[in-house]
């Protein structure tokens, strides 16, 4: 069910931390119910904001909003006691931000239904596909960012649960299985190869320290899913904490998983990547 709480978090969660914007725009939806209730609009449907859940209708009133806006003392907002978030248009950007939240969660929703099929991939064609389906009737050209970024965004969590649950939430050279201290990792970066973003196949948990050092090439697998460290690390790092991470583990095979094993094609171009980097 939707409600303050869980759009307050999703807000904190896409917001710089500790830039104030998530209780702003809580505040903003509030001051919008609020304008709402004291004048006739189309909108008496909007009044209890998180009672609605169309992205259509949401999009609709952050029109009418941006407009109102704009009218000041001449608008819907002329007796409000907070002037400054319709003038500095926070009403609208969190019309905008609601809206975002609202295909986030359905989308959040379809995903995890999805994933309980253990064999379940969930690529990029059919994350575009329920974008879609959720957005029926809604302009897609009108807020095509908003649409990317949660497209980018639920692409990146469906792909990160995946990996963690294949993984039996285990980083895959150490066994290491805390979740909140593991990573999604991607052999070909996300930017790299759309069609192969959300492949399984081209996934690694790894610990947050592993994972870095795969990112930055200094590390990788070989042909056996045997781990190869860089002669920048083993040549120029020589204190105990490094040799315990890096030297000691050089060779040791990955744990595999028993389905959606990294594809070696994915894993050549991470070493050639590696190759290069020196």
């Amino acid at each position: 069910m939707i409600n303050k709480d869980k759009y307050r978090q999703y807000a904190i969660e896409t917001n710089k931390e500790g830039s104030g914007t998530a209780s702003s725009y809580v505040r903003a939806l509030e001051l919008i119910s609020g304008a709402l209730i004291s004048n006739e609009t189309s909108f008496q449907d909007c009044i209890h904001i998180y009672t609605v859940s169309s992205p259509q209708r949401i999009f609709e009133l952050y029109e009418f909003i941006k407009v109102q806006q704009k009218l000041d003392n001449d608008g819907i907002f002329k007796d409000s006691q907070s002037p400054s978030y319709h003038r500095e248009y926070f009403c609208s950007s969190a019309l905008r931000s609601y809206a975002e939240f609202l295909i986030s969660n359905e989308v959040e929703l379809e995903i995890e239904k999805k994933l309980k099929n253990k064999d379940y991939s969930f690529d990029d064609k059919k994350l575009s596909k329920e974008l879609k389906r959720v957005l029926l009737g809604v302009n897609e050209n009108r807020d095509t960012d908003v649409i990317r970024q949660v497209k980018a965004r639920k692409g990146q969590a469906a792909f990160r649960k995946n990996i963690l649950r294949i993984y039996n939430d285990s980083c895959c050279i150490t066994g290491l299985d805390i979740p909140e201290l593991n990573r999604a990792s991607h052999i070909v970066p996300w930017a790299e190869n759309k069609s192969i973003r959300l492949d399984p196949s081209n996934g690694l948990c790894l610990s947050a320290t592993y994972d870095l050092a795969f990112d930055r090439h200094l590390i990788t697998l070989d042909e056996d899913y045997r781990l190869v460290v860089s002669r920048s690390v083993t040549e120029h790092y020589t204190k105990d904490v490094v040799k315990d991470y890096f030297h000691k583990r050089e060779g040791d095979k990955i744990y595999l998983p028993k389905t959606y094993k990294p594809k070696q094609e994915y894993l050549m171009k991470h070493r050639m990547a590696f190759a290069k980097s020196g």
